[in-house]
């Protein structure tokens, strides 16, 4: 009985924006129960505020209310269209909003019930909108393998966690030709709250919280949970999104920036010391044109873990702007050290070299065997950077040979 009354009910929500007028009919028609049982039902949810009716008894005609709930099981087998379950049963329940909101509503529920369909692997479906006077909620459930953990098994991860990370950096799929992996992205940056529920993990936003983290304390559930939230005033917009991760520059206006949370690298309070922690970060960044490392609720990292970003990542992807944010200053003092690491080489081939030594700008060092030298520089000696701030440093490059030139402004980041 109760599961009756709960489809009659999910009945009426689905036909009242198109129907205003002829629900008794519909809901006689369709349930085969009587104009006065029908009438009931539409006379309870007027009450709690899910319709409102207007006009007198005869003409009496139904609108869509302020609290309002769908909910909606589907069977994963292979024909659902995620535009048409929109459309079709859930975009009524927008009626009223203003167009941001609908539209980052549209966009957020479809991006994620496409992902269901297509990666999950799952057989059923249940989805959920409820509205209140303040909100709107989605909520997306499938019962499949569980997002982190195929995204571990697709990429040859070596656990959920580091599936987390790559998750959180965008344009991650294992369907390029399908998908281009942005919808996570984009959808957890659009909405105010949003996480992801899948086994132990969850991975997102909470409320009041403006960065996405490792949520703690988690309930299992089997399958992955999406849940997205936005409040009725929200001045957010979808472009504005776009727009803060896309190159102006670029005539396609491609996603082009990340955020990559560093403390997401740090697996139960371990130290971020080593090269391979740094690798693992560094895993798919060079898909982007600009990198923003996170470095929010760390203290300090390790001065190989460093060397790797800065210097030995820089010196092999000079198209890739690695940007720290959130930095400590001890943190940014490693950094430092780690990019002055690139001058520490013994150069050969210097231009001028008289004049920069006179100037105490460079200086001779032990000869290296086979070096070829240039006119003027003293046979058998090789020289080092002597000063270091970026003044003299800007001043010595023009004298370096091509190649150290280019290494030391990828680095340094010198156009």
């Amino acid at each position: 009985m109760l599961k009756k009354s709960e489809e009659i009910r999910q009945f009426i929500l689905a036909q009242v924006a198109q129907n205003p007028s002829g629900l008794t009919n519909l809901i006689v028609q369709k349930f085969g129960i009587s104009r006065q049982a029908a009438a009931r039902y539409l006379q309870e949810m007027t009450h709690y505020g899910e319709l409102i009716a207007e006009g007198a008894t005869k003409d009496r005609i139904y609108k869509p209310g302020l609290l309002r709930k769908i909910e909606r099981n589907y069977v994963l087998n292979g024909s659902l269209e995620e535009s048409e379950i929109w459309s079709k049963d859930f975009m009524a329940l927008c009626g009223g909003l203003k167009e941001n909101i609908t539209r980052i509503c549209e966009y957020g529920f479809t991006e994620m019930v496409n992902n269901a369909i297509d990666h999950s692997n799952g057989k059923n479906l249940i989805l959920t909108m409820q509205r209140n006077t303040q909100t709107i909620l989605m909520t997306i459930v499938d019962d499949g393998v569980g997002i982190f953990r195929k995204i571990k098994e697709d990429y040859h991860l070596s656990d959920e966690r580091q599936a987390i990370l790559e998750l959180s950096k965008g344009k991650l799929t294992s369907d390029p030709e399908k998908h281009s992996g942005q919808g996570i992205f984009f959808t957890s940056r659009a909405f105010e709250e949003f996480y992801i529920h899948s086994h132990d993990f969850g991975f997102g936003r909470q409320p009041g919280e403006e960065k996405h983290r490792i949520l703690d304390g988690m309930p299992i559930q089997a399958g992955t949970a999406v849940h997205m939230q936005i409040h009725l005033d929200s001045e957010k917009k979808l472009k504005d999104v776009f727009d803060d991760y896309a190159n102006p520059k670029d005539d396609n206006y491609s996603f082009d920036k990340t955020v990559v949370p560093v403390r997401l690298i740090q697996y139960e309070g371990e130290s971020l010391l080593s090269r391979s922690q740094a690798k693992r970060l560094l895993s798919r960044v060079e898909n982007f044109r600009t990198v923003l490392l996170d470095f929010e609720g760390i203290q300090s990292v390790g001065p190989a873990f460093a060397d790797e970003i800065f210097r030995v990542y820089k010196i092999g992807h000079p198209q890739v702007e690695l940007l720290p944010i959130n930095a400590s200053e001890e943190i940014l003092k490693t950094i430092q050290h780690a990019k002055s690491n690139v001058l520490e080489g013994a150069f050969q081939q210097v231009a001028n070299v008289e004049r920069l030594i006179e100037k105490g700008l460079v200086e001779p060092v032990s000869g290296i065997d086979g070096a070829v030298l240039p006119e003027g520089a003293l046979a058998g000696i090789s020289y080092r950077i002597a000063k270091r701030d970026l003044a003299s440093v800007l001043e010595i490059l023009p004298h370096l040979s091509e190649a150290d030139q280019k290494k030391i402004k990828n680095v340094y980041e010198i156009g």
